[in-house]
C-alpha cells in the first residue's frame, strides 16, 4: 500500500500544480494580482481547518520542545535569509559592493555553522549524515535539477508569452492563454 500512497502523493502534487497554474491565468486577467495571494491563503486556511477537524491527534508523546533543534533552525533561517537578501539587493547595491559581500559572507557563515551544529546534535533538524549515501546524493541532485527545470519554465515561458509582440520577441498573450500553455507542457 506504500507504493500506492507514494503514487497518490506525487499525483496530488502534480495535479494541484496544474490546477493552480490553470486557475491563476483567469485570476490574473480578471482580478487584481493580489488575489493570486489571497485565494491560496484562504484555501490554506480551509486546509488547516480540515486537518484540525479530520486528522486524529497522535498519541501522547514526551515534551517535543526538548527534541527540536532550535540552534539549527535559527542558523538555517539566518543563513538562508542573509544569502537571499544579499542576492535580492545586489542589483541596487552593486555586485562588488561591500554591503553585498558582508551580507553574503554572514549568510554563508551562518550556513557553515548550521552544518557544524547539525553534525553534532543527537536529533538534527536536517540529518546531513544521510548525504554520505550515493543514493541520497543522486536523488537530491536529480530533484534539484528537476526543480530548476520546472521553475525556469514557469518563469521564462510566461515572460515571453505575455511580453508585448511589439518588443520583437514577445507573443502578447493573456495570462489565461499562458496558463493553458503551461499546463499542456507539464
Amino acid at each position: 500500500t506504500t507504493k500506492y500512497a507514494n503514487g497518490f502523493m506525487v499525483g496530488a502534487i502534480f495535479g494541484s500544480t496544474g490546477a493552480g497554474t490553470i486557475i491563476a491565468g483567469p485570476i490574473a486577467d480578471h482580478l487584481s494580482y493580489r488575489w493570486l495571494f489571497w485565494l491560496p491563503f484562504i484555501a490554506l486556511l480551509g486546509c488547516m481547518a480540515a486537518v484540525w477537524v479530520f486528522i486524529p491527534r497522535s498519541p501522547a508523546t514526551p515534551d517535543l520542545r526538548a527534541s527540536i533543534d532550535l540552534a539549527g533552525a535559527g542558523l538555517l533561517a539566518f543563513g538562508l535569509a542573509a544569502v537571499l537578501l544579499a542576492l535580492t539587493f545586489a542589483p541596487d547595491w552593486g555586485w562588488l559592493s561591500t554591503e553585498f559581500f558582508l551580507l553574503l559572507g554572514a549568510g554563508l557563515a551562518g550556513l557553515f555553522l548550521f552544518v557544524r551544529v547539525e553534525l553534532r546534535v543527537d536529533e538534527p533538524l536536517v540529518d546531513l549524515r544521510l548525504m554520505r549515501s550515493f543514493t541520497v546524493v543522486a536523488a537530491s541532485g536529480l530533484m534539484f535539477l528537476a526543480g530548476y527545470c520546472i521553475n525556469a519554465t514557469l518563469v521564462s515561458v510566461p515572460m515571453q508569452m505575455q511580453m508585448p509582440s511589439s518588443s520583437g520577441y514577445g507573443l502578447g498573450e493573456s495570462a489565461t492563454v499562458t496558463a493553458v500553455l503551461l499546463v499542456s507542457a507539464m
